[in-house]
């Protein structure tokens, strides 16, 4: 369940205000080209080693990702310091700057436009997405009049923000910029800075899997479960990473079972993360009116059941007329329920198996 802990943790809606593809170049532009993309690892927090290998490799190709995650992660705090980063940096002969309260002391973003037109890519810590705070690092490697255009190791390359969005997630988060480089040769530095969009290194399998469950999240969160139910279980097919396809295989159980997509939910939910829980199958098969099976099921575990388990296991009983046998199940409920959380549910269903 960490997978799916760090899934939901994510937000699910970083892309709300994000253009996932290139849009015409515009001439106030200023990008830097051949910025790599080192991907997030499946649903964990390494988006800073990740963006910090990113800027150092489009300097140093020989520079190993394990070197500089070994160095700057922090696993008590699972997370990475911008100031750990700059000293690693450092450390390999890199020259860096750093620029705090980023929101108020580069409103007009001149100072990062600066440093791209000296063909450097710059760290940012910002939150992930307007919605979400959760801290995230990610690289810029473009701006233009209109939009800020970064390397993002968790959504890949191409991720955009309008400037003003881009300013309100630094300031909701670490409000800090890093530039890292070396100095480059004229020739390079007019390769690689260029006022004209370039092409960006394509998306992993597990990037376009994210942004898969994105486009569907949003759309659950528009007032369509059922419709992101469906979207993100044809998609996920696609998607190479067995962890990618039980996350979205436990989103679809969840949107489909808010929907009242029981059949579908049902479907998804044995290639979920969820696909071991008793409780959350029952009450699916209770939806679909197999309280047979339901029953069956949760007595094979009734060892193991908690109050909401008993609850269902009553209500199964309750179905298929055994009224004696559903309130023994009831009191049992009743008895777990040691803070009252279920008091009003059990209540009425007390009275339909004593009447």
């Amino acid at each position: 369940m960490r997978a799916w802990r760090a899934a939901a943790g994510t937000g699910f809606a970083l892309l709300l205000n994000a253009v996932l593809s290139a849009a015409p170049a515009r001439a106030a532009g200023v990008y830097v080209a051949g910025v790599p993309n080192v991907p997030e690892a499946q649903w964990t927090a390494n988006c800073g080693p990740a963006s910090l290998t990113d800027v150092l490799r489009f300097y140093d190709p020989s520079i190993s990702y394990e070197r500089v995650f070994g160095a700057v992660y922090d696993r008590v705090t699972d997370s990475t310091f911008l100031v750990k980063m700059a000293d690693e940096a450092a450390s390999l002969g890199f020259h860096v700057e750093t620029l705090a309260f980023a929101s108020e002391r580069d409103a007009g973003l001149s100072w990062l436009k600066h440093q791209l037109s000296l063909g450097h890519p710059v760290i940012v810590g910002a939150t992930a997405s307007l919605e979400d705070p959760t801290l995230h690092l990610r690289v810029v490697v473009g701006i233009d009049e209109r939009d800020v255009w970064m390397i993002d190791p968790l959504y890949g390359p191409g991720y955009v923000l309008s400037r003003a969005d881009f300013l309100r997630t630094l300031a909701g988060g670490a409000n800090e910029e890093l530039a890292v480089w070396r100095a480059l040769p004229p020739a390079m530095l007019r390769r690689v800075v260029t006022h004209e969009l370039p092409r960006w290194p394509d998306p992993t399998p597990h990037q376009l899997a994210v942004r898969a469950v994105e486009r569907a999240y949003d759309r659950a969160e528009q007032g369509d479960p059922a419709g992101a139910a469906r979207r993100l279980h044809q998609e996920d097919a696609a998607f190479a990473g067995r962890e990618d396809r039980e996350v979205a295989e436990s989103w679809v159980t969840i949107w489909g079972m808010r929907a009242g997509e029981t059949t579908l939910a049902l479907r998804a939910l044995g290639g979920s993360l969820y696909r071991d829980d008793a409780e959350l199958r029952a009450r699916l098969l209770l939806e679909r009116g197999e309280a047979a099976r339901a029953e069956a099921l949760l007595t094979a575990r009734r060892e193991s059941l908690d109050a909401v388990g008993w609850l269902l296991l009553g209500d199964a009983r309750r179905l298929l007329g055994r009224r004696s046998a559903a309130r023994t199940a009831y009191e049992r409920a009743a008895a777990l329920d040691d803070v009252g959380r279920l008091s009003d549910d059990l209540s009425w269903r007390m009275t339909l198996v004593t009447r």
